[in-house]
């Protein structure tokens, strides 16, 4: 693929083709590399079954603002964590808690240095 944005639909295609050809030895192997996905809206993806790549979730009644799951995904140049319209790494996350709302500070805390402990 190239830097452009995939559709959804063409997204939702990709993705269809390669769980065919990963459950069904039918269809085609996705390669997403390149692809643009920071506005794609992965809730609900169940990625449990990707090889190679390291990923961690964390959520808990009282986390946050609106009780979002933060996830982290070990890339190649590092741990990016993805919540709600956030994303970005560790330093941007930490200054992010810091700028934030003052009574979550702690809870987000937590919840990033749990998910650096996973990796």
């Amino acid at each position: 693929m190239t830097n452009d944005r995939p559709t959804p639909e063409t997204l939702k295609q990709i993705l269809d083709d390669h769980y065919a050809w990963w459950f069904h030895d039918n269809g085609k192997r996705a390669n997403l590399s390149g692809a643009d996905l920071s506005v794609a809206n992965l809730s609900g993806s169940n990625l449990s079954e990707l090889t190679g790549i390291r990923v961690a979730s964390c959520h808990w009644t009282g986390h946050g603002d609106c009780g979002r799951a933060i996830n982290a995904v070990e890339l190649p140049i590092g741990v990016y964590f993805y919540c709600g319209c956030f994303s970005g790494d560790e330093q941007t996350l930490r200054q992010y808690i810091s700028n934030g709302d003052q009574a979550l500070i702690n809870s987000r805390t937590k919840a990033l240095d749990f998910l650096l402990g996973c990796f």
